[in-house]
C-alpha cells in the first residue's frame, strides 16, 4: 500500500511539474511580447518627439509598425515627389507654357501632349494621395482625423479634383478652364508644417491688417480728391453738360487756374478718380517718384508740399504701422508655435519614459523609485530612427583636449573644475551688489 501511494505521489508530481513549467513559459513569453511592444511604443514616441509630431495615434503593434514605415524617409520623399509631379504637370497640360524663350517672335510652337497622357499621370497621383489619406485615417483613428482641418481640406479638394478630372475626360481635354489646377497647392500646404503655420499666422494677422489698410485707403482717397482739385483736367476732358457753366463763369483762359504744366499734371496723372488713386498708390511705393510731381513742380515749387505731406503720412506713419502690426502678429504666433512644438516634444519624451518605466519589474536590480535602466533607454534610442550625430551626442560625452605643457594643463584643470564655475557665480553676485 505504501509503495502504491508513493507511486501515485510521484505521478502526481510528474503531472504537476510539466503544467507549472508550461504556464511559466507562456507567462514569460507574454511578458517578453509585452516588453517588445512597450519598447516599440517608446521608440515611436522618441521619434515623434524628435520630429515635433503629435502622439495621438493608435498604439497596437501593427499600427506602430505601419506608423514607422509611413514616416520613414523613403516613403516621405516618394510622397513629396508625387506632389511635385502633380504640380509640374501644369507646364505640359493644354495650353502649355513651356517654351525655350519668352519672346513671342522666336519661341515657336508650344508643346502639345496628346489627351490622356497627362490626365493618366494625374489620376495616378490622385490615387496615391488618396492612399496617403486613407493610411493616415487608419493610423490616427476617426476621432483624431475629424479634428485635423487640413486633412479634411485635402480630402475635399481631392474629391473636387477627381470630379473635374472626369469632366476633362468627358470633354476630350477641350474644356477652357481646369479648376483643379488652382486647388493643387492645398496638397503642398497640408503636408508642410511651415506652410500651415504661415497660413494660420496670416489668418490671425488679417483682422489687424484690415484696420490699417482701411486707414491707408482713407488717406489715399482724401489726397486723391485734393490732387484732383489742385491739378484739374484739361478743358477737352470736361464733360459736355458742364461746359456751358464752365464758359459762363469765364474759365476760358488758359491762365485762370491752370497753366500748361499744371494741365499736363492733371492730364497725365490726375485725369480721373481711378487714375488719380492709382498714381498715388504707386507713389506710396516710391516707384514713380519724382516723376509724378515733376510737371507741377516745374511750374511752382510749392506744389511739392502736397506730395511731401502725402509721402510723410503714408510711408512714415501708415506703412510703419502696417509693418509693426504684421511683425507683432508674426512674432507672437511664432513664439506660441515654438512653445507648442516644445510641449509636443516634452509630451513625447514623457510618454516614452512612462512606457519604459512600465517594463521595470520587481526582479530588476534595486534602483531609485520612478527610474529606468540606462541600458533600456540606450536600446530605445538605438532603435529609433534618429540622425547619427544626435545619437553620438547622447551616448558620448565630448572629451576635453588637454594641453601638452604642464603649466597650461594645470590651468586647464583649474578652469574645468566645478569650483571655478562657483567662483564665477560668486563674482557675478558681488558685482550686482556693488552696482546697486
Amino acid at each position: 500500500m505504501e509503495d502504491n501511494n508513493t507511486k501515485d505521489d510521484c505521478y502526481k508530481n510528474e503531472r504537476v511539474v510539466p503544467e507549472q513549467t508550461t504556464a511559466g513559459l507562456i507567462q514569460e513569453i507574454s511578458i517578453n511580447e509585452d516588453n517588445d511592444i512597450d519598447l516599440l511604443c517608446a521608440v515611436v514616441f522618441i521619434e515623434d518627439a524628435a520630429k515635433y509630431r503629435d502622439i495621438s495615434h493608435k498604439l497596437d503593434k501593427n499600427t506602430l509598425l505601419w506608423y514607422r514605415w509611413y514616416h520613414s524617409q523613403p516613403v516621405r520623399v516618394s510622397f513629396y515627389f508625387v506632389v511635385f509631379v502633380l504640380h509640374i504637370l501644369a507646364f505640359f497640360e493644354y495650353p502649355s507654357s513651356l517654351t525655350w524663350t519668352s519672346d513671342i517672335r522666336h519661341r515657336g510652337n508650344r508643346i502639345s501632349v496628346p489627351c490622356g497622357i497627362t490626365e493618366g499621370i494625374e489620376m495616378i497621383c490622385f490615387l496615391l494621395i488618396a492612399a496617403d489619406l486613407i493610411l493616415k485615417y487608419k493610423l490616427i483613428g476617426r476621432s483624431e482625423f475629424i479634428k485635423k482641418k487640413w486633412l479634411w481640406a485635402s480630402s475635399i479638394i481631392l474629391i473636387l479634383s477627381v470630379i473635374d478630372w472626369f469632366i476633362t475626360i468627358g470633354f476630350s481635354c477641350k474644356e477652357i478652364v481646369r479648376y483643379r489646377r488652382i486647388l493643387r497647392p492645398v496638397f503642398i500646404i497640408s503636408n508642410s508644417q511651415l506652410m500651415k503655420k504661415t497660413v494660420k499666422c496670416v489668418q490671425k494677422t488679417l483682422p489687424e491688417v484690415i484696420t490699417i489698410l482701411l486707414l491707408l485707403f482713407i488717406h489715399l482717397y482724401i489726397f486723391t480728391l485734393l490732387g484732383m482739385l489742385l491739378f484739374p483736367k484739361p478743358q477737352s476732358f470736361i464733360p459736355m453738360h458742364n461746359r456751358t457753366t464752365h464758359f459762363i463763369n469765364g474759365n476760358t483762359s488758359s491762365n485762370s487756374s491752370t497753366d500748361s504744366n499744371v494741365t499736363e499734371e492733371g492730364d497725365v496723372y490726375f485725369k480721373t478718380l481711378l487714375e488719380s488713386f492709382m498714381s498715388l498708390l504707386v507713389l506710396l511705393t516710391t516707384a514713380n517718384n519724382p516723376d509724378v510731381m515733376m510737371p507741377a513742380y516745374q511750374e511752382n515749387r510749392l506744389f511739392s508740399v502736397y506730395f511731401i505731406v502725402f509721402m510723410v503720412i503714408g510711408n512714415y506713419c501708415f506703412m510703419n504701422m502696417f509693418l509693426a502690426v504684421i511683425y507683432n502678429q508674426f512674432r507672437g504666433y511664432f513664439k506660441s508655435s515654438m512653445q507648442a512644438s516644445l510641449l509636443r516634444r516634452r509630451v513625447g519624451l514623457r510618454a516614452a519614459y512612462e512606457v519604459l518605466l512600465k517594463t521595470e519589474t520587481s526582479t530588476d536590480r534595486v534602483m531609485l523609485e520612478s527610474s529606468v535602466e540606462v541600458t533600456k533607454v540606450k536600446n530605445a534610442i538605438q532603435e529609433a530612427n534618429l540622425p547619427i550625430r544626435w545619437k553620438s551626442k547622447i551616448y558620448n560625452r565630448p572629451a576635453i583636449r588637454w594641453f601638452g605643457h604642464p603649466a597650461l594643463r594645470f590651468l586647464q584643470k583649474c578652469v574645468a573644475h566645478r569650483f571655478f564655475t562657483y567662483f564665477g557665480h560668486l563674482v557675478a553676485v558681488v558685482n550686482v551688489f556693488v552696482i546697486t
